[in-house]
């Protein structure tokens, strides 16, 4: 394939999507295809054909010619072309043409002396196709490729003659239905006209059987689950695509027709309803169409620049701490108040090396966080100053403390090591520090800048990270309904007073050491309680989120904003409906799991009193945005019971939840055992996993292992007394603050491979000692 039919080939699909998939690429391949038709000769080459009718638009893309004038190079074998000669008369250029048309039919044998000969005459040349109307990126913006588009009805044949075509927009159907297009393989006046009659005429039917009438109070349901219910109560085959059947949403309305409803959700959602089959017993089929996609990946991207962007400013902020010592920053923090408080706390203790750290990055290691790389330092990393070093261990004062009996370390500060902890500091014992940085989405559109600090120091070693800074999109922050919808602030129904309430639960959290318990509710709670309290008809998105529950009172358009700015849902009134949606839900969508997944582990929890093994392998085939949504890892413990959540979600224990989860049967059951599976009981592909598992943490000898640059006396430790073992905490076992659930054992060799070491490993801990 040529250069040139791969450009018209890109051109043909993203004109026939409606949506450039790489606008850079794009550009680049229209600038070469220009300058390639500016600098060859004209020849004719044939382009495939297709016809593509529908929704008032006729779609014609760069390959929508039967045969097409381009501009091709010239063979390099071949002589250029000599001057072309000057025109013969007329009389001597159709006494020509009509010897080599005699010749020609001769040879056919379908000469007929008798015949007189007529010249043919030369059709007009038509206008062109595709006339400029501005940047030739605005053909696939959606305003400017249905400008042009309206303009174009002409199919070529190959006989040169023009087709054209007007599908007018059909009114008085069910104007929220996709019809399929018409696919034809080449142009005909028959065929064309047909099928044109035919997609008017399918296009216009109004099914007389989305009339029925339904009534729903469904709180956080699936559109697959909800389309079910409806496709029992109607009769009508109605079901909804794999790419939409698990998004949720709450809806509740009263006596309404289906037709109304999957108008409804058309305009609501951006989903299409597509219909197939033939009258009565059409097929309706709810989808996300491929231009939507696209447009929720643009704002996605968008999102996360924004929330680096606010990052890099929370950053920035800190700089004017940075001329302080750990203990003065200390110091500070004992007079300061709210956030100047906690900053100035975080920055005394773990917070203080990596703040400085982050300071100093250059530009690749920036770009290295942004794509999810930890950067190391101190020991088995980066090489740092004596004097951050020094600062390093004074700031860990009071977070660790080296005793006979181990290592404790803590993200917060114990009040004196006498008081609470018997042991020495990490600068009384010598020890050498560690510290990471590593870039975190808890949220899509949130990032967390996470400081890891710990310490190496005789037989162990340990490590502890805090959030260092937050950087948060726009979608995530406030909708700010008062202002978005200012306009309805004085019209009929919002000054109606109104009072909310809904039903909320309590929710347990640990804060300053302490278990507390506090009243929240989710938005399926809210739309409830709004329903209830106006009588109107209410549909909106639902998305796992927790707020704090408050009643609220007062005009109905000011309960509406403080309630839903909250929950991040912007609400609309829409032909007598009130609509929300959440502000972020392009982002929201990716971390969603499915009710059905959440309903089947609190199941089995009820039934065996805590997750197993299997179960928590399950949760670990989740995709890491899921995983890393604190929201969802709220949701799951306050509204489906899961306690175990933190099992499996926090980054360090998720890679071996995953390795495991890779295991035969047999392996697996081995790896509960007392003695646990050893590293040569291990396929080839499952010792790879083992490693990166195993090391993680430990970035420099992970790469030392995959080099193949480890000693030789490393490489048969591991093969002869690597292991690793799965402890799982007893069912309804009383968890103290602070403590940590260690869930798995290593026993590694060390760098030299002279020694062994265990390396235990939980949710956001890690201890690594050395057996006498």
């Amino acid at each position: 394939m040529s250069r040139k039919d791969e450009i018209l080939g890109a051109l043909d699909t993203a004109l026939r999507e409606r949506m450039p998939a790489d606008n850079t690429a794009l550009h680049a391949a229209l600038a070469q295809f220009k300058q390639e038709q500016y600098q060859a000769p004209v020849r004719i080459a044939p382009v495939r054909r297709w016809l593509a009718l529908g929704g008032g638009t006729v779609l014609a893309g760069a390959a929508a010619l039967g045969f097409f004038m381009v501009r091709v190079p010239e063979p390099s074998h071949l002589p250029r072309p000599r001057a072309s000669p000057p025109p013969l008369p007329r009389e001597e250029r159709t006494a020509r043409e009509e010897g080599a048309s005699r010749a020609v039919a001769k040879a056919r044998g379908r000469w007929n002396p008798s015949e007189k000969w007529q010249p043919i005459a030369t059709p007009p040349t038509p206008p062109p196709i595709f006339r400029p109307i501005g940047d030739d990126l605005t053909y696939l913006s959606a305003e400017g490729f249905d400008a042009y588009t309206q303009r174009v009805a002409a199919f070529v044949r190959s006989d040169v003659r023009s087709l054209k075509l007007q599908l007018p927009e059909v009114k008085g159907a069910d104007s929220f239905v996709e019809v399929p297009l018409p696919q034809l393989a080449a142009s005909d006046t028959a065929a064309d006209s047909a099928a044109l009659r035919r997609y008017q005429d399918e296009k216009g039917i109004s099914d007389s059987r989305l009339q029925k009438r339904v009534t729903l109070a469904k709180k956080a349901v699936s559109f697959g689950d909800l389309l079910d219910a409806i496709a029992k109560e109607t009769g009508v085959n109605i079901s909804a695509t794999r790419s939409v059947a698990d998004d949720k949403l709450t809806v509740f309305c009263k006596d309404k027709p289906l037709r109304e409803l999957m108008r409804m959700i058309t305009q609501h959602f951006g989903f299409v309803w597509e219909r197939t089959g033939s009258e009565p017993q059409f097929v309706y089929r709810l989808k996300q169409p491929l231009r939507n996609q696209f447009l929720e990946e643009e704002l996605r991207n968008k999102d996360k620049n924004e929330a680096l962007l606010a990052l890099d400013r929370e950053m920035e902020s800190l700089k004017k701490y940075f001329e302080m010592s750990p203990e003065e920053t200390r110091a500070a923090a004992e007079s300061a108040q709210g956030k100047e408080k906690e900053k100035l706390e975080m920055l005394g203790g773990i917070g203080w090396g990596p703040s400085r750290l982050y300071a100093g990055l250059e530009a690749d290691d920036q770009a290295a966080l942004q794509a999810g790389k930890q950067l190391l330092f101190g020991s088995n990393g980066r090489d740092i100053s004596k004097e951050l070093e020094s600062n390093t261990l004074n700031a860990l004062t009071g977070h660790a403390f080296i005793s006979e009996d181990g290592i404790t370390m803590s993200s917060s500060r114990k009040e004196t090591p006498g008081e609470k902890v018997k042991g020495k500091s990490p600068v009384e014992a010598g020890a050498k520090p560690i510290m990471m940085l590593q870039m975190q989405r808890d949220e899509v559109g949130e990032v967390s800048l996470m400081a890891h600090t710990g310490f190496s120091q005789g037989k162990g070693a340990a490590m502890s990270g805090i959030p260092m800074a937050v950087g948060i999109s726009p979608s995530a922050s406030s909708p700010k309904n008062a202002e978005a919808n200012a306009a309805k602030k004085k019209a009929p129904g919002f000054q109606k007073p109104t009072e909310l309430t809904g039903a909320h639960r309590p929710h347990e959290i640990w804060r300053d050491g302490k278990k507390t318990s506090e009243e929240v509710w989710t938005s399926a709670d809210a739309l409830e309680a709004i329903h209830k309290a106006t009588g109107k008809d209410v549909m909106g998105d639902y998305f796992t989120r927790l707020v704090p529950h408050k009643n609220e009172k007062g005009p109905l358009f000011d309960v509406l904003a403080r309630t839903c700015d909250p929950l991040r849902l912007r609400w609309a009134e829409s032909d007598g409906w009130l609509t929300f949606r959440s502000t972020d839900f392009f982002n929201m969508r990716l971390k969603e799991v499915p009710g059905r997944l959440l309903e089947k582990w609190a199941a089995q929890r009820k039934t065996n009193a805590s997750l197993t093994p299997d179960d928590l392998r399950e949760i670990s085939r989740l995709t890491d945005d899921q995983l890393d949504a604190s929201s969802m890892r709220e949701g799951a413990k306050a509204l489906y019971g899961l306690e175990e959540w933190d099992w499996v979600s926090t980054s360090n224990v998720r890679p071996i939840w995953r390795f495991y989860d890779s295991l035969p049967t047999n392996l697996r059951t081995a790896l509960t055992s007392e003695k646990g599976v050893g590293f040569s009981q291990l396929a080839p592909d499952a010792r790879q996993k083992f490693i990166l598992a195993a090391y993680q943490h430990n970035k420099t000898m992970l790469g030392k292992i995959q080099q193949g640059s480890v000693p030789e006396v490393f490489l048969k430790a591991l093969q002869s007394s690597a292991s690793l073992k799965l402890s799982l905490p007893a069912a309804g076992a009383e968890k103290k603050p602070g403590e940590t659930a260690f869930l798995f054992d290593f026993m590694l060799p060390t760098d030299s491979g002279e020694k062994l070491m265990k390396m235990q490993i939980g949710p956001g801990s890690t201890s690594i000692s050395t057996p006498d």
